[in-house]
């Protein structure tokens, strides 16, 4: 038993688990193994560091994706990674950076499939992201959400719930970078 009573839509710290080969299973809390509510397996790389995600894919079916996690610093820059673990289509995530009155672009994540992430340096500052179906850069369907990324830190954003059920909604998750 790696984790017990997790609940939908948190985060949670650092567990280690055994690399390679592994076979999840989630159940319901106090549940039978054996009846699991999803299972997968999945190979997590030795020496790295990453995240498994239980989410659902783009049809709406429950699914597990393992993400990498860069942790290396790029001098004093802030990375932000949106992982896109919504059912939804492909996705852009659209960075503005806002100082006093102006704002401008300061990157776009293009064509995320559900499962993919995407990542990029930026300076530390406010930023305000807004997540469209892909192509579509009027059509705002997550957001905009406002973000503080601060120096050698890595801000981990996901987008999560459902397109169609109208339940869109993001997690934030920030660590340090080395």
């Amino acid at each position: 038993l790696a984790l017990e009573d997790f609940e939908p839509r948190t985060i949670t710290d650092v567990l280690p688990l055994p690399c390679g080969p592994t076979n999840l299973v989630i159940v319901p809390a106090n549940g039978d193994p054996a009846m699991p509510a999803l299972e997968a397996d999945v190979n997590l790389p030795a020496g790295g560091d990453n995240t498994v995600v239980a989410h659902l894919a783009a049809d709406g079916s429950p699914t597990l994706s393992v993400f990498g996690n860069d942790l290396d610093a790029n001098g004093w820059r802030s990375r932000l990674v949106v992982r896109h673990t919504a059912a939804a289509p492909a996705v852009d995530a659209i960075l503005e950076r806002k100082i006093r009155w102006w704002r401008f672009t300061a990157g776009i994540l293009e064509d995320a499939e559900n499962g993919q992430q995407a990542s990029v340096d930026v300076w530390p500052g406010r930023y305000i992201a807004s997540v469209t179906p892909a192509n579509t850069p009027d059509t705002v369907v997550l957001g905009p959400a406002r973000l503080r990324l601060h120096p050698i830190q890595v801000t981990f954003v996901y987008a999560i719930g459902s397109l169609t059920d109208d339940t869109l909604e993001l997690l934030v998750q920030t660590r340090n970078l080395r």
